[in-house]
C-alpha cells in the first residue's frame, strides 16, 4: 500500500479517531501501572507528607481519588495532546493540575497564606494538632514547596506511532478489501 494512502487516512476524522483512541489507552495504562508512557519509567514516589495528606493514604502517585484519570478524553480543556491532519482530534484532560503534573513544576516556590491567618496541611512527623486521618495538622503563614516532578501521562514514543501507523494500516487495508 502507498505510504501517501495511510498519510491521507491518518489526517482522516477516522484516522485520527484510530489514533486517539490508542493514546487514550495508553494513558490510562500509565494510571493503572504508574509509568510514563513514552519512556516506561516509574512515576517519582510521593514524599511522605504528600502521602499523609490523602484520603487513604495511598502512595499511588496521580491516584488519591481518580478524578485526574477520569479527566482524560477527547476535546479537553487544558490540552496538552494534539493530533492534526485535515481535521484535529484533540486529547486532553479538563483538569487544569493535568498540565501542572504532566509537565512538571519549577522549584521552589514560595506559597503564602491568602484568606486565614495562617496555611494548614498535614504532615507525616509529629506536631501539636493531630488529624483525624492519621498524620498531623502544621500551621504556618508560608512555605517553601519543592515543586512537581514531572509524572507525564500523555505521549507518544517513536514505537507507539510506528504501531498506531500498522494499526491504522491495517485498518485502512481491511476498509479496502471490504
Amino acid at each position: 500500500m502507498k505510504l501517501s494512502r495511510v498519510e491521507k487516512y491518518l489526517r482522516s476524522q477516522e484516522g485520527l479517531e484510530v489514533a486517539g483512541e490508542h493514546v487514550l489507552n495508553r494513558t490510562a495504562a500509565a494510571f493503572r501501572r504508574g509509568y510514563d508512557p513514552v519512556t516506561k519509567q516509574p512515576w517519582k514516589r510521593l514524599r511522605p507528607n504528600t502521602v499523609t495528606g490523602r484520603r487513604g493514604q495511598s502512595s499511588k502517585p496521580l491516584l488519591d481519588r481518580g478524578l485526574l484519570r477520569a479527566s482524560f478524553n477527547r476535546g479537553g480543556r487544558q490540552n496538552i495532546w494534539k493530533f492534526r491532519g485535515s481535521d484535529a482530534l484533540i486529547i486532553g484532560s479538563s483538569s487544569k493540575k493535568a498540565v501542572f503534573h504532566n509537565e512538571g513544576t519549577k522549584g521552589p516556590y514560595k506559597i503564602r497564606k491568602k484568606r486565614k491567618k495562617s496555611l494548614r496541611f498535614p504532615v507525616a512527623g509529629k506536631t501539636e494538632a493531630p488529624r483525624d486521618a492519621g498524620g498531623f495538622w502544621a500551621f504556618a503563614r508560608e512555605v517553601t514547596h519543592p515543586g512537581l516532578p514531572r509524572r507525564r501521562m500523555l505521549g507518544l514514543s517513536r514505537g507507539m506511532s510506528i504501531m498506531i501507523s500498522k494499526m491504522i494500516a491495517e485498518d485502512l487495508d481491511g476498509r479496502m478489501e471490504g
